[in-house]
């Protein structure tokens, strides 16, 4: 049965009845405002105290495992930025080659051509 304010009121009425209005207001003061079912006590407490550790702890756990997750993460990015620093620096020397040996290409082609004009002017100037 749910305890109402009317019911508390009659008690008190009673109380001062009997105790006189002092005593029933100190009797009445003691009294839970919602009946003693929902009071906790200190083992209530330290049951919720330990649930709420527990789950603090397997969230702790879940972080840390999370983090490791993320330090993971970041070694296999470390590692594809190498392989990228490599690549670069490979593409950077093959293309330093390439563009060596474009110019001797071209500055034997220029040469070449310049010989066979030398070579034509000097056939038609005789």
């Amino acid at each position: 049965m749910a305890i109402t304010e009317d019911h508390r009121y009659r008690l008190f009425q009673h109380l001062v009845e009997v105790l006189g209005r002092e005593n029933a207001s100190t009797l009445m003061e003691h009294l839970p405002p919602a009946g003693w079912a929902d009071v906790a006590t200190k083992q209530d407490l330290e049951h919720l105290r330990a649930r709420l550790q527990h789950e603090f702890d397997q969230r702790d756990l879940r972080f840390e495992r999370i983090d490791h997750r993320f330090n993971q993460v970041d070694a296999r990015f470390d590692q594809i930025d190498a392989r990228f620093d490599s690549f670069r620096l490979e593409m950077k020397a093959d293309m330093e080659r390439a563009f060596r040996m474009q110019t001797f290409a071209l500055v034997g082609l220029m040469f070449t051509m310049l010989s066979a004009f030398l070579a034509l002017q000097q056939s038609l100037n005789r």
